[in-house]
C-alpha cells in the first residue's frame, strides 16, 4: 500500500479498521495510480494497522522472542480513545495529592507541562511508582487534552520487564 504522503508498506487486511471493500485502496503501478478515483489510506491508518498486527503477532510468538516484549508506548495511543488498552510508560512521574478532593495519585509520562499521558487513581497513594517503567491497562480517555487511564486497582499496573 502507498499512503497519501507516499509512504509504502504491507498490511494484513484483517487488522485494518473497517474500511469496507478493500478495492477502495489505490494501487500504484510504479509511480502511476491505477485508479486515482479511489482514496489511499493515510499514514495514520497504515501505522494503526501495523501496530495492531505487531501486537497480535507478539501475543502468539514464542516467549523468548524480542517482539513478544513489545507494548505500545502510552503517548502513541491517541487513536484508541475509548478502547481498553495496555501501554508502556517508560518513566512514571508520580505524585500523591492527599489535600485534593478524592486524594488522587497522578503518574504522568513526562514532567509537567509536557506530559501527554496520565495514570490516575483516587483515594490511594501510589507514589512509590515514581521513577519506574510501568505497563498500564485500562480504558483510555481524554481529560483536559491529556490521554488518561483511571486505575481502580493495582492489577492494572505491572513493572516493565
Amino acid at each position: 500500500m502507498i499512503s497519501d504522503d507516499d509512504l509504502t508498506g504491507w498490511i494484513a487486511t484483517t487488522v485494518l479498521p473497517d474500511i469496507g471493500d478493500i478495492r477502495r485502496v489505490s494501487v500504484r503501478d510504479g509511480l502511476a495510480l491505477v485508479d486515482p478515483a479511489r482514496p489511499t489510506l493515510t499514514s495514520g491508518e497504515i501505522a494503526h494497522g501495523a501496530r495492531v498486527y505487531l501486537t497480535q503477532i507478539s501475543a502468539t510468538n514464542q516467549p523468548e522472542s524480542p517482539l513478544s516484549q513489545y507494548v505500545e508506548p502510552c503517548f502513541e495511543t491517541v487513536n484508541r480513545v475509548g478502547d481498553r488498552i495496555t501501554c508502556r510508560m517508560e518513566k512514571a512521574y508520580c505524585n500523591y495529592f492527599p489535600e485534593e478532593p478524592g486524594s488522587p495519585t497522578a503518574c504522568i509520562d513526562r514532567p509537567a507541562p509536557d506530559h501527554v499521558f496520565a495514570l490516575v487513581t483516587f483515594d490511594r497513594d501510589w507514589s512509590e511508582y515514581d521513577g519506574q517503567c510501568l505497563i498500564v491497562t485500562g480504558y483510555l480517555e481524554v481529560d483536559r487534552g491529556i490521554l488518561r487511564i483511571q486505575a481502580q486497582n493495582r492489577d492494572q499496573i505491572a513493572p516493565c520487564q
